[in-house]
């Protein structure tokens, strides 16, 4: 019996042999209760196996109809030219469903043969996590001798495979672990797991995100929220606000970046404000044209000492992320806790109420910063901040028109004029724009 795992090779061979002619197989007990106990005492000697000794019959049924239809494959393969005699293999997954299995029977020997070598025809690559049962067998009514079974056993690239529950309890039933390898500690959320590191084998099962442990097992920190004044409606000991299904609490940085690797694959990293750079969640610095963008605006703006408000480390701090996402897109939503942003626009600047440019332009890096002022509002007040689709609009004759509603006056007043003084660059008295091509997130005039 050998735990496996999907991408793991195998082989299987054994030598041969038996004298006189092939007799038909005779009346034999049903093999099913021999091999279901066998198949069962194999499961619990596996090193890793998730059972116990009691559970021994509960196994032996389970696997009861899965080993049915294995036999039934088995005696189709049967030709009457050799006995009856094999070698078996059945694969089955962690919930003891059959997946797949074969046959290699014995060959015809001849008088005066030597010993056979026969070998498995087990599939070039295990297609799914489980337990690889490989045995032989003889139904016929003569001696039929196997020596020198060999399996020969190539770990694949996966070695584990974690499921959870939505506050990171691991769902150990249908979670896999290669057998004979290190367990990965780096668990939910690519957190490393406080276990078994007692003399005793037990551990705290508690989850290091570095300021903090947490209790998967309950949903709660272990200590409370250091921010805990700025959330006064939530417990200081609530892991990210109750709601792990749209919120992580990935290091404490919770300005997140979305991006696309090389690989095509998305992926996702987030600003350390005190390093000036994205990292992982190993804490390791990611490096991605994108990434590198979004990490120059934010820096420009931050070591200009241009944020006067501290929007950007106050959204550092928040229990809630900010995802900034890639677009080219010129009409996005804004306010959310998704900014998107373009490291390639600018936005042209326009005379109060008649759409002529001044020949001036923004820099991307600045609208980015103005599109964070957004989340900040919408983050910090909620439903109290002023809706851009309703009643924020201003009315045509009202003077302030030219900025379309109050959250825009707020923000570009409030947030972004200020940066741009510092910054050098134009400052808006509208929220009158377009899109102006830039090569870099500084550039503006």
């Amino acid at each position: 019996m050998l735990r496996v795992m999907a991408g793991d090779t195998l082989t299987a061979s054994t030598y041969t042999w038996y004298s006189g002619t092939p007799q038909a197989p005779g009346t034999q007990p049903s093999l099913l209760n021999s091999i279901g106990t066998l198949f069962a005492d194999g499961v619990l000697g596996v090193p890793g196996s998730k059972f116990i000794q009691v559970q021994e019959g509960a196994l032996t049924t389970a696997a009861g109809p899965a080993l049915t239809s294995f036999l039934s494959a088995k005696d189709a393969a049967y030709s009457s030219a050799a006995p009856k005699a094999f070698l078996n293999w059945a694969l089955l997954d962690d919930r003891f469903n059959y997946v797949t299995g074969g046959v290699t029977q014995v060959p015809v020997i001849t008088s005066g043969q030597n010993k056979q070598v026969i070998t498995s025809n087990l599939p070039s690559v295990i297609p799914k996590n489980g337990y690889l049962y490989i045995y032989v067998s003889n139904e016929s009514l003569q001696d039929v001798f196997f020596d020198n079974v060999t399996i020969q056993h190539h770990r694949g690239p996966l070695l584990g495979e974690d499921h959870y529950y939505s506050f990171g309890l691991a769902m150990a039933g249908i979670s896999s672990q290669a057998a004979g390898k290190l367990e990965n500690k780096l668990k939910y959320n690519g957190k490393e797991i406080q276990h078994k590191e007692f003399s005793d084998g037990s551990g705290l099962e508690w989850t290091d995100y570095g300021a903090r442990m947490y209790d998967n097992q309950i949903g709660r920190w272990m200590v409370i929220d250091p921010l805990s004044q700025k959330y006064r409606a939530l417990s200081p000991y609530d892991y990210v606000a109750d709601d792990p299904l749209k919120l992580i609490d990935p290091n404490g940085k919770v300005i997140a970046i979305a991006y696309v690797d090389k690989d095509g694959k998305k992926q996702t990293a987030y600003f350390d404000y005190d390093k000036g750079i994205a990292e992982n969640k190993k804490g390791e610095e990611v490096k991605n044209d994108f990434v590198d963008n979004v990490v120059k605006s934010l820096d420009y703006v931050k070591n200009n000492n241009a944020d006067e408000k501290g929007i950007i480390k106050a959204l550092v701090d928040k229990k809630k992320t900010v995802t900034i996402k890639f677009t080219t897109e010129k009409n996005h939503p804004i306010g959310g806790t998704t900014v998107y942003f373009n490291p390639n626009s600018g936005t042209k600047v326009f005379q109060d109420n008649n759409h002529v440019e001044t020949g001036k332009y923004i820099s991307p890096a600045l609208g980015l910063f103005h599109d964070l002022g957004h989340a900040y509002d919408r983050i910090t007040y909620g439903n109290k901040t002023v809706d851009l689709q309703t009643a924020s609009t201003f009315k045509d004759n009202d003077p302030d028109r030219k900025y379309d509603n109050q959250e825009e006056k707020h923000v570009i007043q409030d947030f972004e004029n200020p940066a741009a003084v510092k910054l050098g660059e134009p400052v808006r008295t509208n929220h009158d724009g377009e899109d102006r091509p830039v090569s870099d997130p500084l550039q503006h005039n």
